[in-house]
């Protein structure tokens, strides 16, 4: 689903983020996130149990975010992680966080992806 051998390298390639405890992979065809590993602090989008597995979709990660209609980039750090969801026409940029203590990913990431929060 993640790794095809054997295809040509393309810039639409799978994604995987790994956070302290915890793993999200994007599905290269659906955009969908999967998350699996430590939940206790909400980080994987799908719930508060302690431990996850096998992956799962993570429907908080998952879903679109202010119009944006596709996860394009996954991000991790300690107990938060965090989707990149992006759209085309019009352009909308947005990023869902999701677990405790992400300030810090959330800085990180507005400084990398250079825009203003959006409401």
């Amino acid at each position: 689903m993640w790794l095809r051998l054997g295809q040509p390298y393309t810039t639409d390639r799978p994604q995987v983020a790994l956070g302290q405890d915890h793993t999200l992979a994007l599905d290269s065809d659906t955009r969908t996130v999967y998350a699996w590993g430590k939940c206790s602090e909400g980080q994987l989008g799908v719930s508060d149990n302690a431990f996850l597995r096998p992956p799962c979709v993570s429907p908080a990660l998952s879903a679109p975010a202010h119009g944006a209609a596709a996860v394009t980039a996954l991000h991790a750090a300690g107990d938060c992680s965090a989707a990149v969801h992006e759209q085309a026409a019009p352009p909308v940029r947005s990023v869902v966080y999701v677990g405790k203590g992400c300030r810090e990913l959330e800085q990180a990431l507005r400084s990398a992806l250079n825009f203003a929060k959006l409401n």
